[in-house]
């Protein structure tokens, strides 16, 4: 149990942040009180100003940007994190749960929806195919072929006289 010098309560170890300097390894005030001070702090639209300016000098330092990129490659790389992430980016890009995800993919039979091929002989967990404009989700497919998708900006027309192209070319040869 340790006490907030700031609401004078007294809590567990674990409402408090870690801090390596202090001699017991945790912050002198609750994450309660960090949070409350952190939120009036920010509402002031000067401190806010400053605060982002103070941000993006520090960002943009190289040693700086250097070291978020390890940290964030050593985050994506434990095995715990890559679900949890994988699942943030489908709800957060498609409204799509592991669970929907996983019958897709149960629904394709585990082949492209595009190619016809199998997923299981390629790196990359299968794409999320869906229209830009309604935002349907169409089906999955390679990444390859939803990129070859989106570099035709979804034209049928375009895609219809790149395969006429395709079948001409192969006659000359």
């Amino acid at each position: 149990m340790k006490v907030c010098t700031k609401c004078n309560q007294e809590k567990t170890q674990n409402e408090f942040y870690k801090h390596k300097i202090s001699k017991d390894g945790l912050g002198v005030w609750c994450k309660k009180c960090i949070r409350t001070y952190e939120a009036q702090r920010y509402a002031n639209p000067e401190i806010k100003a400053k605060i982002r300016t103070k941000r993006a000098e520090y960002d943009v330092k190289p040693e700086v940007k250097a070291a978020k990129k390890v940290r964030v490659a050593k985050w994506k790389a434990r095995p715990e994190n890559k679900v949890a992430r994988r699942a943030y980016d489908l709800n957060e890009k498609y409204g799509l749960s592991i669970e929907k995800y996983d019958e897709l993919l149960i629904e394709s039979c585990g082949k492209c929806a595009l190619c016809g091929k199998p997923f299981d002989n390629y790196i990359r967990e299968p794409a999320v195919d869906h229209n830009h404009v309604t935002g349907e989700i169409r089906g999955l497919l390679h990444a390859k072929c939803n990129k070859a998708i989106g570099l035709f900006n979804e034209d049928t027309a375009a895609l219809l006289n790149a395969i006429k192209y395709l079948t001409q070319s192969s006659l000359i040869t």
